[in-house]
């Protein structure tokens, strides 16, 4: 009986220890297999199944769509848009957008594969998408700190008020004294009858003109358009480190008029006594100015 008990009880310890052993075998088996996983060269081969089932993959909708860039198909469309929008952002005015980027880029695509659009078709290009365009290209959308004053100049009311009073003296330029373009300049005096006063306040919009019946003309014009229109966007896309227009400094400017007038002192014009008193009437404050009337 004690034999039986022996061998039982050897025999059981045989199996524990077997037993013991297969786990501790089947652990390393797994740490191996975990270490594999790990290992450059699995993963390697992981890369090379993929890339061997590539069409698989994709017919089963897995890893996303792959298809071509749309500048990938048409370069030169890509060329001609950032072409188009380095040209726009070196504009004086700041009125360039994505979306006239992408009308654009929608223009060009079309020409370029000879179709005509359906008026319900969107933009082959979206907007949010050309914003990207033209960061990936560099540009920036940033403050217009830097402003040009003459936006607000090219208006059609004043460029119409620019071209009367341009057009009225070349039409009159012989009734004026000018000045001739040399490398020394003289003066060149009136040809015509009767002559005439032009007194021009060009505060950016105003032109007022003056007609009296004197013996000598003369141009007097006084700018006064260094000032910030209110006319320009607050920012603005821009290629590189600064905008392609600096003003002329913040703030206003210090502008300086040297005049020639009509005072006995001055060489070239005078008023008789008639004259004066017509002066006088348009401007009264006249009388409290002893010097040269400016």
């Amino acid at each position: 009986m004690k034999r039986l008990l022996n061998k039982d009880l050897q025999h059981e310890t045989e199996s524990s220890l077997e037993s013991d052993e297969e786990e501790m075998k089947i652990n390393e088996d797994s740490s191996d297999t975990l270490m594999k996983f790990k290992d450059k060269v699995t993963l390697h081969e992981i890369s090379d199944i993929f890339k061997l089932y590539l069409d698989l993959f994709c017919g089963d909708n897995r890893g996303g769509k792959r298809i071509a860039e749309f500048y990938d198909v048409y370069p030169e469309v890509e060329l001609a848009a950032k072409s188009y929008s380095i040209e726009r952002c070196a504009n004086k005015s700041a009125d360039f957008t994505a979306l006239d980027l992408a009308i654009f880029i929608d223009q060009n695509y079309y020409e370029l594969i000879n179709t005509t659009k359906d008026k319900n078709t969107n933009l082959i290009r979206s907007v949010p998408s050309c914003r990207l365009d033209l960061r990936r290209w560099g540009a920036r959308f940033d403050s217009n700190s830097k402003r040009p004053y003459f936006e607000g100049h090219e208006r059609v009311d004043v460029v119409c008020e620019r071209e009367n009073f341009v057009k009225y003296f070349l039409d009159h330029k012989d009734q004026y004294y000018t000045v001739s373009d040399d490398e020394n300049p003289l003066w060149k005096t009136p040809t015509q009858n009767p002559p005439s006063i032009l007194i021009c306040e060009y505060d950016g919009f105003q032109i007022a003109s003056l007609y009296f019946e004197m013996h000598s003309s003369l141009c007097l014009v006084h700018d006064e358009n260094t000032f910030r229109s209110g006319e320009v966007s607050a920012k603005r896309w821009l290629f590189g480190d600064s905008a392609p227009f600096f003003s002329k400094g913040r703030g206003r400017s210090v502008i300086f008029s040297d005049y020639l007038v009509m005072h006995p002192s001055g060489p070239f014009f005078t008023l008789d006594n008639i004259e004066y008193d017509q002066a006088l009437k348009k401007y009264p404050e006249l009388t409290n100015i002893d010097d040269d009337v400016n």
